[in-house]
């Protein structure tokens, strides 16, 4: 159950922070000014904390299976809408996409968070938490340092990137989903392995 946790969570930031990553270049490309693009992301940025500070509530009432399929689903989405604005060459459709796609990685944030709670044993919380969060975090990101330049748009073309982006995401979605299938199954039998269904391993 951890591995998959850790999986997932690492897919999920690897397809969305390589989408991230190539959005404000996208932005340039397509001839918007500095002054609009600093005004954008600063909104954009502000929107996510914003978000991301009000889900709490609504977010750990709800079933963890479907709200992983929901939220990482929005975030693909997101990354779609990134494809199309790349393909169009439509700068408002980039604007509104890089807002969905902030928005949707603070829903995200906030689900991680949670599910590293949920999914963590009781005897050793600390330890599990760190792995669902600090691990994922650093390796996806040393990966990206290394995928932009690799796969930017001078190599494969946004479009091509974006739908890397989108697959990536989708796929955490199959890991994530299947790692709370077994936890809850592990706690629905109660056969005593602790709360994550197999040891955390």
């Amino acid at each position: 159950v951890g591995l998959l946790a850790v999986a997932g969570l690492t897919l999920n930031w690897l397809g969305v922070g390589l989408a991230h990553k190539l959005t404000s270049v996208l932005m340039v490309d397509q001839h918007l000014s500095p002054k609009t693009i600093g005004a954008f992301m600063g909104t954009a940025g502000l929107a996510m904390s914003i978000v991301g500070a009000l889900l709490w509530i609504p977010v750990r009432r709800l079933p963890r299976p479907r709200l992983v399929l929901a939220v990482v689903c929005g975030e693909a989405l997101s990354c779609a809408l990134l494809i199309a604005a790349a393909a169009l060459h439509a700068a408002p459709l980039t604007l509104f996409s890089v807002l969905v796609s902030r928005v949707s990685y603070a829903t995200f944030s906030a689900l991680s968070t949670l599910l590293a709670f949920t999914l963590t044993r009781q005897d050793r919380p600390a330890t599990q938490v760190a792995c669902f969060t600090a691990i994922p975090f650093l390796v996806s990101h040393l990966a990206i340092a290394q995928l932009v330049p690799l796969a930017g748009p001078k190599a494969l073309g946004y479009p091509a990137v974006f739908a890397g982006a989108t697959v990536l995401t989708l796929l955490s979605a199959v890991f994530l989903a299947e790692a709370v299938r077994r936890h809850h199954r592990g706690v629905g039998a109660g056969s005593g392995v602790g709360p994550d269904g197999g040891g955390g391993g």
